[in-house]
């Protein structure tokens, strides 16, 4: 347990000194290498391996974007306002890069699978929408990143919870169908809140968050007797709706708020 916790602790401090020194493929290798535990074995299994780590490869690669593109929100803002917010906030997604290697992503109970694919869906969406409007020409490179991270993130779930493999097929071409038209809405529609002037949090995140928690309460409640399924099924959709419209009626659209 503490050669684990030593080995965590030096990778997520060097990639923060490769991230400050602008070194983001460094950070990158560092980060992939960390991961050797994937090809540690016989060839035959480095596939089902590498489906297995998906998620965790998923948070790790978002949280290290995210990183770098708040480093470099910092040089070139500093200058003019002398603000630290933003090394901070690179410092503390430093800090949510360690709490997830050695806190979050050893956990299997169901609830912690859960925990993992919310959190690995947010940071992914987060880094992607947030790179979206400076960085993609293409609004087809954008919704295949976004619903592929979706799937990675809705998999890791699924698969905990149902491994009869033709109702995992269903529930992820549902999700992946859903996610997708969420993902083309917020191309066409990008609206992002930004947090204390500096945390950009694009609205796909929530949608698609609380569409995903609201068909994860759907594969959860199909276990049920069939009344308690209809009863829960109307009370969670109606929550699901409630909060949709509320999240589409309040906000601000045209682009990005000043």
């Amino acid at each position: 347990m503490i050669i684990a916790i030593v080995i965590n602790v030096v990778m997520v401090v060097s990639v923060y000194f490769a991230i400050t020194n602008e070194l983001f493929a460094l950070a990158v290798v560092v980060l992939l290498l960390s991961k050797w535990r994937i090809v540690a074995t016989q060839p035959r299994f480095w596939v089902q391996n590498f489906i297995k780590n998906s998620c965790d490869i998923l948070f790790g690669l978002g949280t290290v974007s995210l990183m770098y593109y708040y480093h470099e929100q910092f040089l070139s803002k500093s200058l003019l306002s002398g603000s630290s917010n933003l090394s901070w906030l690179v410092f503390g997604l430093a800090g949510l890069l360690f709490v997830w290697q050695i806190f979050i992503k050893p956990r299997s109970s169901r609830a912690w699978v859960a925990t993992q694919s919310a959190a690995s869906f947010s940071v992914a969406q987060l880094a992607i929408w947030t790179y979206y409007p400076q960085y993609f020409d293409s609004g087809f490179v954008l919704i295949v990143l976004a619903v592929g991270a979706a799937f990675i993130a809705g998999y890791h779930f699924s698969r905990q919870v149902d491994d009869f493999e033709g109702r995992l097929a269903t529930y992820m071409f549902v999700w992946s169908s859903i996610f997708a038209m969420l993902s083309w809405a917020s191309w066409l529609w990008n609206v992002q809140y930004v947090l204390s002037g500096v945390f950009i949090v694009p609205q796909i995140v929530l949608s698609g968050g609380i569409t995903g928690y609201y068909l994860a309460t759907l594969v959860a409640i199909n276990a049920r007797s069939r009344a308690d399924r209809r009863t829960q099924f109307l009370l969670q959709s109606g929550y699901y709706g409630f909060i949709m419209l509320l999240i589409v009626f309040a906000s601000r659209w045209g682009g990005i708020p000043s």
